[in-house]
């Protein structure tokens, strides 16, 4: 099954991958699973960290949320320094 998925860029990038998608995968009841991938910006810079986000069948989550609740649980979990921003 296919269900909605949704795509967030975290700077600068300080932890590890399996931290992020551990506190991610907490911050809504329903995401299914969270997959981030670290990635380099197009003009150079300090690697970024992609948040792939796949929601539990039925779910629908508005993305705006979704990066508020992300940024809330990265900041307080992780560092404080985390920017969440939204891809298009």
């Amino acid at each position: 099954c296919l269900f909605a998925a949704y795509l967030f860029i975290l700077f600068p990038v300080q932890t590890s991958s399996v931290e992020v998608e551990r506190v991610c995968n907490q911050a809504h009841d329903g995401i299914l699973e969270t997959a981030a991938v670290s990635t380099p910006p197009p003009n150079g810079g300090p690697e970024m960290l992609a948040v792939f986000v796949v929601l539990k069948e039925g779910i629908s989550a508005d993305p705006d949320l979704l990066k508020m609740k992300f940024s809330r649980a990265i900041q307080s979990n992780l560092n404080p320094l985390f920017k969440v921003c939204q891809c298009p």
